[in-house]
């Protein structure tokens, strides 16, 4: 044990490895704990770190319960707390606990409680007790937190809930609704005590038992029989929760279609909306359902119709006269129900001649959020048709600026589109509003291959007055693997925008060309040359260059002169040597100059020449040997540089080192 109060005394959380072993002896924590005074709490905090305790260890954990110090009372709700089933007799004490006059303890005795997988229902109701009526806040959180984790509760402990329910205190009725709430299958009895609570009169108690009924995926027939009488209740609220809480479930009976089908009929719009709701989460609906929500899409409520036709676009076949509801819809004097028919029929696969007229027609009528809607209804058709390609056209031309953005904004997240929409959309790339521009030039960023007319149009928005545009230009230009000569010579000319963003995207987009002509090397070698120039558009042109396989002598030594320029940026002279890297064979002078860099003051400066010279394909004694001396430099990772060179020339090595 001195050991172990070695551990104690100097951790800082007086913890020991040693003790909570399994290993070492038990009988000698519970022989310290008996003798020690000053140490109890420590000792107990011990037996916490032990996965499993004796009888013995438990009973005196319980009497460690009843002493006189918090200190020790709480280690020891701590203690009992790490065990995964705890005797009854340890659930009986924690829950006297829960009662201590110190926070602590009651917070621990919670704690500990909560951590046990199954619950009775004393504990249950002394939780519920915490939670609603202890005066601290958060002892009483936790108090919920501890019987809201408990997911598969006993008949006994439902029973305490459903007694709570009743309670007079309205915090405690609503901690119970919510220790319902997490429970899988509800019997018939817990879904009748939620229906009441659904009528309760405080606000706060109602959502929780709504939220309670909703999350019951799956309920007994005696639980779908309390809701189908709860449909028939005087209190509203009471058969709104019985709706919603049908339209939680899978699969619904007859009955159950019959009572919603009925509650679509209610004379409250709350009622008919919950029921259309319901009838929206059910994959399949009968043929009497489908005639209930086409009724309800004329209900004089505008809500109940929003629902009602957003039930029918969840329908994955839709019938001709459920089709022709949709588009009656389109006429609608709300523009949530017009919005919400666009969305229902943009969902179906293939639509008419008749239903995209109706939808072009809503489009040039209705508010942002209808043209929103439809332009997305017509985008998200799989096959387009001529009538289809005609009205995205027509909608991309429009003289109403809203259209036109409507429709671009919804195309951008279209990967093909026909040559004829291509061509539709290339006109407005001079559109008077820039956001449609965008919007244009990243539609034309999704498509795989890009037309010589885009190519084109791209080469005039780098002209654009908007440096966002003309950067997003360049960015599509760059995706493309051939640039013609003209989008080249629109990028050379880029390289002198006043905006350093659209310089850097230019320099980039050249060197993503697999071969330049002398004219862009040039214009790449003046970027880097420029002392006015901002640091990291020089950088870019240097990569751009290193990106070019076989580099002209005269722009190998320009980069060897940016490289030993001592007062160059140190980001642009590694730039400038890892663009040599890039070159598979260097002349002599190139080779000497990276040997000298391997003598930098910059540690990122050497181990950049190191990289540079790894990848040469045949390297000489002398830098062999430079590469050997490396291997005992102080930066190590030089060193590994250096030693991966090496082991690639093993047999230059041997000579140097001879």
């Amino acid at each position: 044990m001195q050991w172990v109060h070695f551990e104690m005394k100097w951790n800082e959380y007086g913890h020991s490895k040693l003790g909570r072993q399994r290993a070492f002896s038990e009988p000698l924590l519970l022989t310290s704990l008996a003798q020690s005074e000053s140490k109890k709490a420590q000792i107990i905090g011990i037996f916490g770190q032990r996965s499993t305790l004796s009888l013995e260890a438990i009973s005196a954990l319980l009497c460690a319960m009843q002493d006189e110090d918090q200190e020790v009372r709480t280690a020891a709700a701590r203690a009992l707390g790490a065990q995964q089933t705890l005797p009854t007799e340890a659930i009986s004490a924690l829950i006297f606990a829960m009662q201590d006059d110190n926070t602590e303890v009651r917070y621990a005795a919670i704690r500990a409680l909560g951590a046990q997988q199954t619950l009775s229902a004393e504990a249950i109701s002394a939780l519920i007790s915490s939670a609603s009526k202890d005066d601290d806040m958060v002892i009483r959180e936790a108090a919920g937190r501890a019987f809201c984790a408990q997911k598969t509760l006993s008949t006994e402990a439902i029973s305490a809930l459903l007694c709570a329910m009743k309670d007079e205190d309205l915090r405690g009725r609503s901690e119970a609704a919510d220790a319902l709430r997490v429970q899988q299958t509800l019997c018939a009895e817990a879904v009748s005590a939620l229906i009441c609570a659904s009528k309760d009169e405080d606000d706060g108690v109602r959502s929780v038992a709504a939220r309670a009924l909703d999350a019951q995926q799956t309920l007994s027939a005696e639980a779908i029989s309390a809701l189908l009488g709860a449909m028939q209740d005087e209190d509203l609220r009471a058969r709104v929760a019985a709706a919603r809480a049908f339209g939680a479930q899978q699969t619904l009976s007859t009955e159950a279609i019959s009572a919603l089908i009925s509650a679509s009929k209610d004379e409250d719009h709350e009622v008919r909306v919950a029921a259309a709701r319901a009838f929206g989460a059910q994959q399949t609906l009968s043929v009497e359902a489908i005639s209930a929500l086409i009724g309800a899409t004329k209900d004089k409520d505008s809500t109940v119709r929003c629902a009602a036709i957003s039930a029918l676009g969840e329908q994955q076949t839709l019938s001709t006269e459920v089709i022709a509801t949709l588009v009656s819809a389109m006429k609608d004097e709300d523009n949530e129900v017009k919005s919400a028919a666009a969305r229902a029929l943009g969902a179906q696969q293939t639509l008419s001649a008749e239903v995209i007229s109706a939808l072009n027609s809503a489009m040039k009528y209705g508010d942002e959020e209808v043209m929103d809607a439809v332009a997305w209804a017509l985008c998200e058709q799989e096959t387009p048709s001529i009538e289809l390609i005609s009205a995205l056209i027509s909608a991309i031309k429009d003289d109403d600026g809203n259209v036109r953005s409507a429709v671009t904004s919804a195309l951008a997240e279209q990967q093909a589109l026909c040559a004829e929409v291509i061509s539709a959309l290339l006109s407005v790339m001079q559109d008077d509003n820039e956001n449609i521009r965008s919007a244009a030039i990243y539609i034309l960023a999704e498509q795989q291959t890009l037309c010589t007319e885009a190519i084109f149009a791209l080469i005039s928005a780098m002209q654009d007055d908007n440096e966002n545009i003309r950067r997003a230009a360049i960015d599509v230009l760059a995706e493309q693997k051939a640039l013609c000569a003209e989008a080249i010579s629109a990028l050379i000319s880029a390289i002198q925008d006043d905006d350093e963003d659209v310089r850097r995207a230019a320099i980039s987009a050249l060197g993503a060309q697999q071969a330049l002509c002398a004219e862009a090397i040039s214009a790449l070698v003046f970027a880097m040359q420029d002392e006015e120039e901002d640091d990291e558009v020089r950088q870019a042109a240097i990569s751009a260059l290193g990106a070019q396989q076989a580099l002209r002598v005269e722009v190998i030594f320009e980069l060897i002169c940016v490289m030993q320029d001592e007062d160059e940026d140190d980001d642009v002279r590694r730039a400038a040597i890892s663009a040599l890297g890039a070159q598979q064979a260097l002349c002599a002078e190139a080779i000497s100059a990276l040997i000298s860099a391997m003598q930098d003051e910059d540690d990122y400066v050497r181990r950049a020449a190191a990289r540079a010279l790894s990848v040469q394909q045949t390297l000489s004694a002398e830098v062999i040997s430079v590469l050997i001396s490396a291997l005992q430099d102080e930066d190590k990772w030089l060193r590994r540089a250096a030693n991966v060179v090496c082991r690639g020339n093993l047999h230059l090595d041997l000579c140097a080192a001879g």
